[in-house]
């Protein structure tokens, strides 16, 4: 058996046994998974997944990363989003991170002692890096750091945050702690989805010491986007799947007029194409995953536009093939749709990846080579 299958069906079997029997109450009461958070960093190493084993780390790629996000996202997607940006945050502190920032703060953010996240949404921001409203100034002893970010996921429970910021030459990233002086979270914000992974403000006016700048520069910066969005196709991938997979198990056995409604030819339709959407998001994906430093700018632009959008068309069709159950509180589709529409905003908008794939794609604009 392949490591990657090995992977799929440990991340499978946590959801099917821990999050999919708590995910409606976590919805409901947009109650944090804490314990499932612990759970995953202990047997699973889930916020480590592309850090060397050295650093307390799994030593995986982005395909790893992925296989998970999808698995647990099929259990709860909240939860998903939160290891998704906790491996933002142990990413950027691994490649970027200094001596210091390796030795002191990386391993436990990697083992989940203290839980990351990753800050680079802005009220009112224009998806453009040079217009960041957060700003980090230099200072006698490193930067000052002052500004508002949006849809921080985990943001009421992490202990350390990346947070992008513009300087004098562009754009870099930082390590703050929530309990620096002057950081402050509101939330969690009370969001159409992903309502247990507390999508928060956080609100910074802090001073950071000069080895808490993480040097990663624009091209850094972009490489972040590029596993934030590929990591957001999978978890609306993970949802995608298991709609298609609640809608072809009820059309087997579901009656009307004295037959299984997957007998009928409507039915079917809507069953394939969730399955067409389904399988070629995977295809885009993977590609994405496996891209070279050329491509993965744009790949993974194309991989979070379509999967979300495609993911968008799969879900409602889930609520459709279960007709009215499919609109009650207790079946978990309303969900999986509200949660879809939510990943969106995270990152960049999916009009934002339009206007930037096509400016580039007519040469208006170049896109960044990620080492």
């Amino acid at each position: 058996m392949s490591a990657e299958r090995i992977i799929r069906r440990g991340a499978r079997k946590f959801a099917q046994a821990e999050l999919k029997k708590i995910a409606r109450t976590l919805d409901e009461e947009r109650r944090f998974p804490r314990e499932l958070v612990d759970k995953l960093a202990e047997q699973m190493g889930a916020f480590g997944i592309l850090v060397d084993p050295e650093y307390g780390g799994a030593g995986g790629t982005i395909k790893t990363l992925v296989t998970v996000l999808e698995e647990l996202a099929r259990g709860c997607a909240s939860t998903a989003a939160v290891v998704l940006y906790g491996n933002l945050a142990s990413y950027a502190l691994y490649k970027y991170g200094g001596e210091k920032v390796r030795k002191d703060v990386l391993m436990d953010v990697a083992l989940g002692v203290r839980l990351g996240s990753f800050a680079i949404n802005e009220p009112g921001w224009d998806y453009s890096l040079r217009n960041l409203n957060t700003v980090a100034v230099r200072s006698e002893d490193g930067y000052r750091i002052g500004g508002v970010k949006s849809l921080v996921i985990g943001g009421t429970n992490a202990d350390v945050f990346v947070v992008i910021a513009r300087v004098d030459d562009g754009v870099d990233g930082f390590l703050v702690f929530r309990d620096d002086e002057g950081v402050s979270v509101a939330g969690p914000t009370d969001t159409l989805g992903l309502r247990a992974a507390h999508p928060s403000q956080l609100i910074i006016d802090a001073s950071v010491p000069e080895w808490r700048r993480l040097n990663m520069g624009e091209p850094g910066v972009q490489e972040l986007l590029s596993l934030l969005r590929i990591g957001v196709a999978a978890i609306g991938l993970g949802l995608g799947v298991e709609a298609y997979s609640m809608a072809r198990e009820y059309a087997n056995v579901r009656v009307q007029f004295g037959v299984k409604i997957g007998r009928f030819e409507a039915i079917q339709d809507m069953l394939v194409n969730m399955l067409m959407d389904i399988e070629t998001s995977r295809l885009i994906i993977e590609k994405a995953a496996e891209a070279g430093p050329k491509e993965l700018a744009l790949l993974s632009m194309v991989a979070r536009l379509y999967t979300i959008e495609a993911m968008l068309r799969t879900t409602k069709l889930g609520i459709k093939v279960h007709g009215g159950y499919g609109y009650m509180r207790e079946m978990p589709l309303e969900r999986f749709a509200r949660d879809v529409r939510t990943l969106q905003m995270l990152g960049e908008t999916s009009d934002a990846l339009r206007r930037l794939i096509g400016e580039a794609e007519l040469g208006y604009i170049k896109l960044p080579v990620i080492k």
